[in-house]
């Protein structure tokens, strides 16, 4: 995503800028680019393969990584054979068999999700959260109104997240209409030329008979991001910007959604530790499981890429909701 001060003024003027990054089509960067080494490889790696090199031979002893993350994707083809397995946990027996609290806790933790099985998704920012605490305290202050020292300090704080928040909010707003909008023209125009978004070309948006002067605006943007993609890649990145300013503005900037009802915990509490369920893919892993990937996903096996260990059991801690 570019910069949303940046897109929010183009987008103003009626003009969307290279959502992606421009790339030397002539070439492919390796999907395994961070693990190589700049002197032997010509690629910005840590030099992983290079180390791996002075490790043959040598005994090497498991270690257990925890990914605290959004979720870990535990059927991944490239992570199943590297994940840690609670030895003392029966798995599926609904019971807590290791005794440590936790029922099932086979591949790890869920710490955002409740006992009946739902799980948080989306969730506020920590200055919505902030604000929902301090506003009803300082909304009504006055020059005049006697604070103590330290009531003044939070005061002044408010007034930082006020700030903070109003410009978020605005961006949000703006950000979810107009990508919005953008997003409508795009699906009226790809069912009018009848093709999947895949196999539309530039020869059919020239073609593109246009019945307004927003649809001349967007078949003129389409065809500009052509020239550094294709039509697909546009329209994913329109898709991923509605959906973008859409969770800012309904759940992450919004005082008034709070989902952590659904874990029932008490979250003032910071000694309470017996609460979530296993679940630890949750309604979007996919963070969670590229991080995973990073750090041990299977080597030289020919599927996807190689982790940068090759002795390490992945134990999923799932504690990062979408916007926490």
């Amino acid at each position: 995503m570019i910069g949303t001060n940046k897109f929010l003024c183009y987008l103003a003027l009626g003009i969307l800028p290279t959502l992606g990054f421009s790339q030397d089509k002539t070439s492919k960067t390796p999907e395994n680019w961070y693990n190589l080494d700049f002197q032997k490889d010509g690629y910005m790696g840590i030099s992983t393969e290079k180390a791996q090199e002075l490790l043959k031979g040598k005994k090497a002893n498991p270690v257990i990584v925890a990914v605290l993350d959004g979720g870990v994707d535990i059927q991944h083809e490239d992570l199943k054979d590297v994940l840690w397995t609670n030895p003392k946990e029966i798995p599926g027996n609904g019971k807590d068999d290791d005794g440590n609290g936790y029922i099932d806790d086979v591949h790890g933790w869920n710490f955002i999700g409740g006992k009946d099985g739902k799980n948080v998704d989306q969730d506020n920012l920590e200055v919505t959260r902030l604000i929902r605490i301090y506003e009803p305290k300082y909304i009504s202050v006055l020059p005049s109104t006697p604070l103590s020292e330290k009531e003044r300090r939070e005061f002044v704080a408010y007034q930082k997240m006020i700030t903070d928040y109003t410009t978020k909010m605005e961006e949000a707003s703006f950000g979810k209409v107009n990508y919005g909008g953008l997003k409508t023209e795009l699906d009226g125009i790809v069912k009018t030329i009848g093709k999947d978004v895949k196999d539309i070309t530039k020869a059919d948006l020239d073609a593109y008979q246009t019945t307004s002067d927003r649809q001349k605006m967007v078949i003129r943007v389409a065809k500009k991001e052509l020239d550094n993609g294709s039509f697909e890649k546009f329209y994913n990145d329109v898709s991923d910007g509605v959906k973008y300013f859409t969770d800012q503005a309904d759940f992450h900037l919004n005082k008034e959604f709070d989902p952590r009802g659904i874990v029932g915990d008490n979250y003032e509490d910071a000694s309470e530790r017996i609460y979530g369920n296993n679940d630890v893919k949750g309604p979007d892993a996919e963070h969670g499981t590229h991080v995973a990937g990073i750090i041990g996903a299977k080597r030289n096996n020919n599927k996807g890429v190689n982790g940068v260990a090759d002795n390490v059991q992945i134990m999923a801690v799932r504690l990062v909701p979408n916007g926490g």
